[in-house]
């Protein structure tokens, strides 16, 4: 596991404390400890964790109350309940909480409380790299916007699924106007037709074309353009 997922485990046993970081260190992860409340809100505030094992009964504080503490310092942070002494009420109460992921009581099965956290690293990985992703995209669709070429997508039938703001303040035409329309509206009879068709098979083929059209605006003015024009490829 990585060592970049960090576990606060929050309980005044501290012979469970000891054990559980042990284990939990020789998994990979970064793991500090708290016999109380007053504690862990100090770690909380110098610290960033990504889970915290909340005992639901401390010596100065509920455990249910230090996870509401805990989250206006750490709004990320997911949380499992330990508990020896478990109720219905106790545990209606805890997972009404936001970021409350489990109720688990003691002693701890500790094959089936290890594949939880796995499973919570798991998919707090997987929302990362969905996240970096997800910016990736905003980034890449911010230059396209902001590009000073103009840039046309379309599927593999030739239809335009994406124009850029460039393409509408060069050619005249609204998005609206082209999507799903062919770029052969752009056609103004001026390109010999062996370009096209040196076009189409260089793409087919899963090449980049480059060269030169003359087109015309939607309001018939005609202009050159230099293209480079190339298939978008999925895993087949």
């Amino acid at each position: 596991m990585s060592s970049s997922i960090n576990i606060l485990i929050i309980d005044d046993n501290a012979g469970l404390c000891e054990s559980l970081k042990d284990i939990l260190v020789d998994k990979g992860y970064v793991v500090e400890t708290a016999a109380d409340g007053k504690q862990a809100v100090n770690l909380c505030r110098t610290n960033k964790y990504d889970i915290a094992l909340v005992d639901i009964s401390l010596p100065d504080v509920s455990g249910i109350e230090l996870v509401e503490e805990i989250t206006k310092l750490s709004p990320m942070t997911e949380y499992i309940y330990m508990t020896g002494q478990a109720s219905v009420d106790s545990a209606i109460e805890a997972v009404k909480q936001n970021n409350v992921i489990s109720y688990e009581t003691k002693p701890l099965n500790m094959d089936s409380f290890l594949a939880l956290i796995n499973q919570v690293v798991d998919r707090r990985q997987l929302d990362k790299k969905l996240g970096e992703s997800e910016q990736k995209i905003r980034k890449l669709s911010h230059a396209i916007d902001q590009s000073s070429s103009t840039i046309v997508i379309t599927n593999s039938k030739g239809k335009i699924e994406f124009v850029n703001p460039k393409f509408t303040e060069l050619t005249g035409y609204t998005f609206e106007e082209v999507i799903g329309e062919n770029p052969r509206i752009l056609k103004s009879g001026k390109t010999p037709p062996g370009v096209y068709k040196e076009l189409w098979e260089a793409i087919s083929s899963g090449n980049e074309w480059r060269g030169e059209f003359c087109n015309r605006k939607k309001n018939g003015e005609l202009y050159w353009e230099f293209a480079s024009i190339s298939p978008v490829k999925d895993d087949k």
